[in-house]
């Protein structure tokens, strides 16, 4: 063989192995790619017109916030019927609109959701439970030893501190339950100087206040006639309270399905991360792809028997010094732009909740 024919073997052999190289690292990279976005959604019909709300989003397996997804077809089937459409209010986030008052008892539903690209997801069936418990709730406000860091060192703090009386309606009945708790404050901006002054209206803040904390309870492992003095929300006393104030706790009940779904949750979050991160280990939902059912989607459709409870704490009903949000100061001096504009407080609105008196 002579020296040009060995050059150009050995030129098509390294040629062959670079074409190979590239051929394999265009897989790798898009296998890579599919691996990393997961489908993510979170749902919820109640007997009520409150909490039927919807958010769709994509997470990462290697990190990185979850991504909402907009522009969903979200439909609410009852017995296998369409009643009822997730309309987006926000980004990845959808709110039921119903052709009828409220989901009701007894009855079966399913989501069927068809994102942009043409992929369905539907849940699992779920047949809405009837009410299982009525709360009873109080506050109390004192001060308490609150541990402040991993080495246990205690401080004193004034707190709020709300409590649950739970009566069960039929003890031998298998039910589960689930709460979760959100508070309401009004904010009142200063007084606009001008002849004559003007007192601008009020501001209402409304927050979820369940934080890393799932309230659950297994109604078929316990058989109690009441579940006595649940510690369901702790709350330091500050300018929140220099007005009116209300805890709302919103007690679910759901089938055993949804139940062993927050219980998982419940315990990978606690051993690390948030609730509202990705789980470190997936946790098994109740939806699937309709047409590749084996891929992985996380999150859950509820189907619940809702029931809310409120306590009004007034400030003056307060035994500690409360100061206002926006305190007399002196002239030229700033102050917070929420005193002279309430409405940049995150979750704020000028719409008077309708349990406000």
């Amino acid at each position: 063989m002579t020296l040009k024919k060995r050059y150009n073997k050995l030129y098509l052999l390294l040629l062959g192995i670079c074409l190979l190289y590239a051929a394999c690292s265009e897989i790798v990279d898009l296998k890579t790619g599919e691996q990393q976005d997961q489908i993510v959604i979170y749902g919820k019909v109640t007997d009520g017109i409150a909490g039927n709300e919807l958010s769709i989003s994509l997470t990462s397996n290697v990190g990185g916030e979850q991504q909402p997804v907009d522009g969903a077809q979200a439909v609410l089937l009852e017995d296998g019927n369409p009643i009822g459409n997730y309309e987006r209010y926000a980004r990845g986030k959808y709110r039921l609109n119903l052709n009828g008052d409220s989901a009701r008892v007894g009855r079966q539903y399913e989501l069927m959701i068809t994102l942009v690209d043409g992929r369905q997801y539907k849940s699992e069936p779920a047949i809405m439970p009837d009410l299982a418990a009525i709360d009873r709730p109080r506050f109390d406000a004192s001060v308490v030893d609150v541990v402040v860091n991993q080495a246990g060192l205690q401080v004193s703090r004034n707190l709020i501190q709300v409590f649950i009386d739970t009566e069960v309606i039929d003890q031998e009945r298998d039910f589960y339950l689930k709460w979760d708790t959100f508070e309401a404050y009004s904010f009142e901006e200063r007084l606009r100087v001008q002849v004559p002054p003007v007192l601008p209206p009020p501001c209402y803040v409304i927050n979820e206040t369940t934080g890393q904390e799932i309230y659950l309870f297994n109604g078929e492992d316990i058989k109690v006639p009441f579940i006595r003095d649940q510690l369901i929300s702790s709350s330091e006393i500050d300018s929140r309270f220099a007005f009116d104030y209300y805890f709302s706790i919103v007690q679910t009940t759901m089938d055993k399905s949804a139940y062993e779904y927050w219980t998982l949750v419940d315990e990978i979050s606690n051993s690390q991360g948030s609730i509202f991160d990705q789980p470190p280990a997936p946790v098994p939902g109740n939806f699937r792809n309709v047409n590749v059912p084996k891929e992985e989607v996380l999150g859950y459709f509820e189907v619940v028997r809702s029931d809310t409870t409120r306590v009004r704490v007034r400030g003056d009903a307060i035994p500690f010094y409360i100061s206002k949000p926006c305190p007399s100061i002196p002239p030229g001096t700033s102050e917070p732009p929420e005193c002279t504009n309430c409405i940049l407080i995150k979750n704020s609105t000028y719409r008077r909740p309708y349990y406000w008196f």
